[in-house]
């Protein structure tokens, strides 16, 4: 599983430094869409992001089929996407993105256990996968790393999936 991360992680770096050289030279924004079924949560990572002088927040939504819109809509570099969504789960909609709109990168911000739902939204598609609870720092830094083509996840997650590839070994 890992290993498919990192051959995707690759490929899609070489493809964003082509498409990130490409944005710089027009002055744009990276172009970002936040799904989470809570209003002030949404409110909060737009403000948020309103503070980065190279993002934006092109578009919201509250369920899988108002992401959807979204994503024809604004054309977003990255989705920022929770888990529990109004009628539907995050993971189908991580999944419609890999799928369907595989330049545009995910990162999971979830209130989820990330000890079980990590690895789910990695193997769906996920680059990032960062529990609210990390603070508003890790989520800037987890974007960043991202729209570099990176995968990134906390130093627990990290840790938790390093030893579930060396056989489980105790922590």
């Amino acid at each position: 599983m890992l290993l498919c991360v990192v051959a995707i992680t690759i490929a899609t770096a070489v493809a964003l430094s082509f498409r990130f050289a490409e944005s710089a030279s027009h002055n744009d924004k990276l172009k970002i869409l936040v799904v989470d079924d809570h209003p002030l949560t949404r409110k909060g990572i737009r403000v948020l992001l309103s503070q980065e002088p190279d993002m934006e927040v092109c578009g919201e939504a509250e369920s899988v089929n108002g992401a959807i819109e979204a994503l024809e809509h604004c054309q977003p570099d990255l989705a920022i996407v929770d888990l529990c969504l109004k009628s539907s789960s995050g993971l189908d909609l991580v999944k419609h993105v890999a799928l369907h709109h595989p330049a545009v990168h995910v990162l999971v911000l979830s209130i989820r256990d990330e000890s079980f739902y990590a690895e789910q939204a990695l193997e769906a598609g996920a680059r990032a996968y960062i529990t609210k609870g990390d603070g508003s720092e890790k989520l800037i830094e987890g974007i960043r790393k991202v729209l570099t083509g990176q995968v990134f996840v906390t130093d627990r997650i990290a840790a938790r999936l390093t030893r579930a590839c060396a056989g489980g070994l105790p922590s």
